[in-house]
């Protein structure tokens, strides 16, 4: 089973496009791995390189993306073990 998620946001004024991917790699009958990707693309004005590139973007969206695939793994493997009980 494979199922793609894309979330898109585009900004025509000031050219901005982002792009997050969800993506669940079923590797057998009893484990799903979830991927996610997200890629960014703008004009080079300052406000944009600020915003969305190495500075906050990056980051902050490294930091959000880990806690909530760590969530999203924590509520997976209690539902697991319940469904084993």
């Amino acid at each position: 089973m494979q199922v793609q998620i894309v979330s898109d946001l585009r900004c025509r004024d000031k050219y901005v496009n982002m792009t997050w991917m969800w993506f669940l790699d079923q590797l057998d009958e009893r484990t799903t791995r979830l991927i996610t990707r997200w890629r960014s693309d703008y004009n080079l004005s300052l406000g944009n390189r600020l915003m969305f590139g190495a500075f906050i973007a990056e980051p902050i969206g490294f930091v959000m993306d880990r806690k909530m695939l760590l969530g999203i793994k924590k509520r997976a493997e209690a539902a697991a073990k319940r469904h084993e009980e």
